[in-house]
């Protein structure tokens, strides 16, 4: 009986004290997860503080190299401001300084480069400040590029490039003054097509269509758009024209004073100038003004040579029978 009280106490003893070794585990296992929780949130918070500190870094990175440029941009020009004030001021360029430049391009004859470096110079300074040309000045200047290439054919590009120069400032703003100029150039080189194609980048009702027509009309009857002639020169305009032309050669005294070469050539572009002029008014339907103005001309001149021209014209125009029937031999 003892041995079987003594049995059970030392069972109980070990039951009890395997129960108090379990829940001493368990409250082990408990603070090792609260630990571990604890350790993971501060883990977070720290990982957070990194990431605001460097994009707090980054910023004030940025911050300190626009400084940086900021300093840069200004230093080089206060550099620029000194070496432009340490500079002397060129004088003003005078319409007599100029025209003596352009006398001495324009007898350059040597080098065709450094003719043709000089020749443009005073192109482009002329096209910049018009008030250094003087009349007839423009057109010496074109000429004369015009006879050099036939030693360095590259001025007819750069002529080229400034005739497009001209029309972007035309068509992309409200510039005209470039027109004449323009007008010269397509003259010269031959290409009457070139103002038209001006004339035709602006839009309907553009108040710059009318100048335009005026440096396009070569180029417009060649293309038998006679109407767009006619809306900046009619008959009046025309027999004025020509009225003024051959009035000087017909007067006595400044006849006298003209060479047989100059009447000459006063004669021949009154008539070519006129001839056209029919075309466009029988093109365009004015039969009447047509005639009249055939008159006119054939009255100051009515060689066969005359007729002969005014006769093709008008054949261009579709109206070959205008010209017989009203002033027959």
């Amino acid at each position: 009986m003892k041995i079987t009280k003594l049995i059970l106490g030392t069972a109980l003893l070990l039951g009890l004290g395997a129960a108090v070794f379990a829940v001493r585990k368990f409250r082990v296992a408990e603070g090792a997860k609260e630990a571990r929780a604890v350790a993971n949130q501060r883990n977070q918070e720290m990982r957070a503080a990194v990431a605001d500190l460097e994009s707090k870094f980054m910023a004030a990175t940025k911050r300190a190299e626009a400084v940086e440029s900021d300093n840069a941009a200004l230093a080089s020009a206060v550099a620029a401001a000194q070496v432009a004030l340490a500079k002397p001021v060129a004088a003003a360029l005078t319409k007599t300084a100029f025209a003596e430049r352009l006398k001495q391009a324009l007898e350059k004859s040597g080098d065709p480069e450094t003719a043709r470096r000089e020749l443009l110079w005073c192109f482009d300074t002329a096209a910049a400040q018009p008030a250094l040309v003087a009349g007839g000045q423009m057109i010496s200047i074109i000429r004369a590029l015009m006879k050099l290439s036939e030693r360095h054919p590259m001025i007819l590009a750069d002529l080229r490039e400034r005739f497009e120069a001209g029309k972007r400032r035309v068509l992309q703003g409200d510039d005209t003054e470039p027109l004449a100029t323009m007008g010269m150039i397509a003259r010269e080189l031959k290409d009457e097509q070139a103002m038209v194609a001006v004339l035709d980048g602006l839009p309907a009702g553009d108040a710059r269509r009318k100048m335009v027509t005026v440096y396009a009309v070569e180029g417009l009857i060649v293309a038998k758009r006679y109407d767009d002639v006619l809306a900046v020169q009619g008959y009046g305009m025309m027999s004025s024209s020509f009225e003024r032309i051959t009035a000087g050669m017909l007067a006595g005294s400044a006849s006298a004073k003209m060479s047989e070469r100059a009447k000459a050539a006063g004669s021949r572009y009154a008539v070519t100038s006129a001839a056209k002029n029919i075309e466009v008014l029988a093109g365009a339907g004015d039969l009447v003004n047509a005639r009249k103005l055939a008159g006119q001309v054939l009255a100051f001149d009515g060689s066969e040579a005359t007729r002969a021209l005014l006769q093709k014209h008008l054949e261009r125009a579709g109206r070959g029978d205008l010209l017989a029937p009203t002033v027959g031999k």
